[in-house]
């Protein structure tokens, strides 16, 4: 709404002015002008899109209404007069200021000129999408979704709105707007959203574009983030250095090597009377596991009862048992 001032006097006052801001393409626009003669009478009425008079009224005059050739522009007589005009089926090119100039007549011959712009707008022909959502996350996920809307001139403004609440702004990710091809001017929105989802439950996210005052849609999903399951327990591996086991009252042992034996190897000499030892090398490669079988006593051909495993991450060990306990020793890959 546009409001003017008189050229003189205060004979003509109180001149308004009511254009549509926005109004789809093909549909009717209503223009409309108020004025208040404070008593004198009207000389005319006349209405421009720009600086160009397209309609004038003249109550004095036969026939009141004139109209005046104006490219893509058609004004319906029937439904026009001294306080509005009727532009059917608008097109994008009719986009624009529209002014009314009224003029009060003799003996002030009053002027006022008041002016309103005008969008014609070319709507969305669907709802928009949104595209990106899975059905299920789990807590700690992230939601990465697109809103996009169809065609339209302009661009719809789009906004996301999450369980009833508009989205934060740093959860949002403006694109630039998609031009259509061919030159047809018509423009396609896009919004992304990036929403971590925290808690377990359902989250409702929705998208909305607009054209206003003509144009309000929306796109709606549902998404379920339910607990993260915790990790499977990490044992820890067995120690690089040393291992060794009791066996009975004595201390077998075997050390992993890199580069250099092991200064520190027992021999087992005390058994070189009744159970003489054997000392032998192994290459074990990385990964081999060793099986080691504690008899319940130290005789000859006594039946293993418990074994430890262990995995040799080195390249190199040297064993050295007692010979009756030698071959119940395995190596497997």
């Amino acid at each position: 709404m546009g409001r003017g001032l008189p050229a003189g006097g205060v004979a003509l006052r109180d001149v308004r002015v009511s254009v549509p801001a926005a109004i789809q393409r093909g549909t009717a626009a209503v223009l409309r002008c108020r004025y208040d003669l404070e008593g004198d009478a009207l000389y005319s009425v006349k209405w421009y899109k720009g600086r160009r008079e397209f309609f004038r009224y003249t109550p004095r005059e036969n026939p009141a209404i004139k109209v005046f050739p104006f490219t893509g522009l058609t004004v319906d007589k029937s439904r026009s007069n001294a306080t509005q005009i009727t532009l059917p089926r608008v097109d994008v090119g009719l986009s624009g200021r529209y002014s009314c100039e009224v003029s009060a007549d003799a003996p002030s011959f009053h002027t006022h000129l008041v002016s309103g712009d005008m969008a014609v707008v070319e709507v969305p022909d669907d709802v928009p999408s949104i595209s990106g959502v899975k059905p299920r996350y789990r807590t700690g996920d992230t939601l990465n979704a697109t809103c996009s809307s169809t065609w339209s001139r302009p661009a719809a403004t789009l906004l996301w709105i999450v369980n009833e609440e508009p989205a934060q702004e740093q959860q949002l990710r403006p694109y630039p707007a998609e031009v259509e091809p061919g030159g047809g001017g018509r423009e396609r929105a896009r919004l992304g959203l990036v929403l971590p989802l925290e808690a377990a439950g359902r989250y409702r996210v929705r998208c909305v574009a607009r054209l206003d005052p003509v144009y309000f849609k929306s796109a709606e999903t549902s998404v379920e983030a339910t607990e993260r399951a915790p990790p499977p327990l990490q044992l820890a591996p067995p120690p690089p250095t040393r291992l060794s086991w009791g066996l009975l009252d004595d201390e077998y042992s075997h050390s992993e090597y890199t580069r250099q034996p092991d200064p520190r190897r027992r021999t087992h000499s005390q058994y070189a009377g009744t159970h003489p030892t054997e000392s032998a090398p192994y290459h074990i490669p990385p990964g081999t596991t060793c099986t080691v079988y504690m008899p319940l006593t130290d005789a000859p051909g006594a039946t293993p009862t418990v074994s430890t495993p262990y995995t040799c991450p080195t390249c190199y060990m040297h064993v050295v048992y007692p010979s009756h306990l030698f071959r119940q020793v395995q190596h497997a890959q």
